[in-house]
């Protein structure tokens, strides 16, 4: 799924944004962790009933993940083998970019982080991988099929063409 996922977002994100820094798309997963706290805590509270709190929390969900595909893309992570594998210790001691946002595994907490105090990020996004799946694990949904049906949405998108209106289609 991942594989597939970073595979045709590698194209769709050149086309639609170009060269842009690594930590952009940290900062949109940042704002869908902002969406799905949203839609979880009114769906608690019983209130905004207008919205559909349970199919905005799906599609944060995926876009969190698509996000961070994204990411794992701009500074060459394969975040399948991410996912498969456990990474130790700092392994990008030749990467250019010193600085690095990091969207922590407690879902939530931000951080700037020099990359060489930090060690490695896999661990964060596998984490924050894992904590999306066991939410959607405790709320009986698909993790797997609300990621592909939103990344479906998503790649439709032509922000060159609709730069006001691509999020609609």
């Amino acid at each position: 799924m991942f594989k597939k996922l970073q595979e045709e977002q590698r194209a769709w994100v050149k086309h639609n944004f170009g060269d842009r820094p690594a930590w952009h798309p940290l900062m949109g997963a940042i704002e869908e962790l902002g969406e799905l706290a949203h839609h979880h805590l009114k769906e608690a509270q019983g209130i905004r009933n207008h919205e559909d709190h349970i199919a905005e929390a799906k599609d944060a969900v995926a876009d969190i993940v698509i996000y961070l595909s994204d990411y794992c893309t701009a500074v060459n992570i394969n975040l399948d083998e991410v996912m498969r594998e456990q990474y130790y210790g700092v392994i990008w001691q030749n990467e250019p970019m010193k600085h690095i946002f990091v969207a922590s595994h407690s879902l939530g907490v931000i951080a700037y982080e020099d990359v060489y105090q930090m060690g490695s990020p896999f661990s964060t996004i596998k984490s924050t991988i894992n904590n999306l799946k066991s939410y959607c694990l405790l709320r009986g949904w698909n993790f797997e099929a609300i990621v592909q049906a939103t990344w479906d949405k998503v790649k439709k998108r032509d922000w060159k063409k609709n730069p006001d209106k691509a999020h609609e289609g």
